[in-house]
């Protein structure tokens, strides 16, 4: 389909959907009868249409979450053990003096800050994901 094509279709569906607009419930129930339709036939067939419309719609946008989600998700590096993830951390932190963190109320950090830790930095490129 062309530009002008497209163009031209999408006026068309303006104004048949602005003067849908400005036609009223009885108006419409005239024109319904005029053409020897059923208005609750009428009424079902739409509803079926709408339904499918936002069924459509609603497939579509899980499946872009589903996507997204998909895409945000870390694929699993492993780690090496947590005395050589230490090391690299103190390298890294030696290295790159630009690097700071802070820990809860000065405590003691656990093997999961630390995991964290270095999960960062190897996404920050600080450390080799490699080195174990």
């Amino acid at each position: 389909m062309t530009n002008d094509s497209r163009k031209t279709l999408d006026a068309i569906r303006r104004m048949a959907l602005e003067d849908l607009d400005a036609t009223t419930d009885e108006e419409l129930r005239a024109e319904t009868a005029a053409d020897g339709s059923n208005l609750e036939a009428v009424a079902r067939s739409v509803a079926t249409e709408l339904d499918a419309v936002v069924s459509a719609a609603m497939r579509r946008r899980t499946s872009e979450t589903r996507n997204r989600t998909v895409a945000a998700v870390r694929p699993f590096v492993p780690r090496p053990a947590l005395d050589r993830m230490k090391a690299l951390i103190e390298q890294a932190f030696r290295t790159d003096p630009r690097l700071a963190t802070a820990f809860r109320e000065g405590t003691r950090q656990t093997e999961s800050d630390l995991q964290s830790l270095y999960d960062d930095l190897v996404r920050l490129g600080k450390i080799e994901a490699h080195e174990q």
